[in-house]
């Protein structure tokens, strides 16, 4: 049987320039736990101090929504601590050349530095990886759980692109999924296979944004 949350999860799809994925699945998570509240995408570029046709980083958001008086905790592999100190050197001595060097090309890397220090000061990190079984135990707890993974993967495709989800059901065999897309695809099912393959992408890691009121 799949482990439903108590409360179904509104669905709002990414913007048609296709750069708004967590924003939508943050929007997603923000009005199932404020349904009478309406989050634009500016109030969520803002919350995500996103720049201008750059990649949008977490930090920033996991402090914005925790000043609203939110649950966050982001989970990952990747040392935002060594981050904050070394950015583009660790960046370069974490990913492959070619995934490091997009990443570098489309991120504020100074901005994004000091987005992490500020994240460390207030405690909203953890640095391990999630297993299968760590996410449904934070699923079981109700937490939100937004999960980075290789929206390539996903469809069983060659090649790498950073996409943001929001899990909405977990089964024996299978992860549903809010996908904003492009295409969107609400309520998607992937197996679990599948998921942690794209999860892991590109160094058996993971890097996960959590949410709870």
């Amino acid at each position: 049987m799949m482990k439903k949350m108590k409360v179904d999860v509104p669905f709002y799809p990414n913007t048609k320039d296709d750069t708004h994925c967590y924003q939508a699945c943050v929007k997603m998570a923000l009005k199932r736990i404020y349904p009478k509240r309406n989050f634009t995408y500016k109030k969520l570029e803002r919350l995500f101090n996103k720049p201008k046709d750059k990649y949008s980083w977490v930090p920033s958001a996991a402090i914005n929504l925790n000043k609203m008086g939110l649950k966050t905790k982001l989970i990952a592999t990747f040392d935002y601590r060594k981050f904050a100190r070394n950015g583009y050197e660790y960046l370069r001595s974490h990913y492959p050349k070619e995934f490091a060097d997009v990443q570098i090309k489309m991120s504020d890397i100074e901005s994004e530095m000091e987005n992490a220090k500020r994240m460390l000061k207030h405690n909203l990190y953890e640095k391990r990886k999630l297993s299968m079984g760590n996410i449904n135990r934070l699923f079981k707890e109700g937490w939100l759980i937004i999960p980075n993974v290789n929206s390539h993967t996903l469809s069983h495709k060659k090649g790498y692109a950073g996409h943001a989800v929001l899990i909405i059901g977990i089964a024996r065999n299978y992860v549903h999924l809010h996908d904003p897309g492009l295409p969107p695809r609400p309520n998607r099912k992937v197996s679990k296979k599948t998921f942690l393959k794209a999860l892991r992408f590109p160094k058996n890691e993971s890097h996960v944004l959590i949410i709870k009121n």
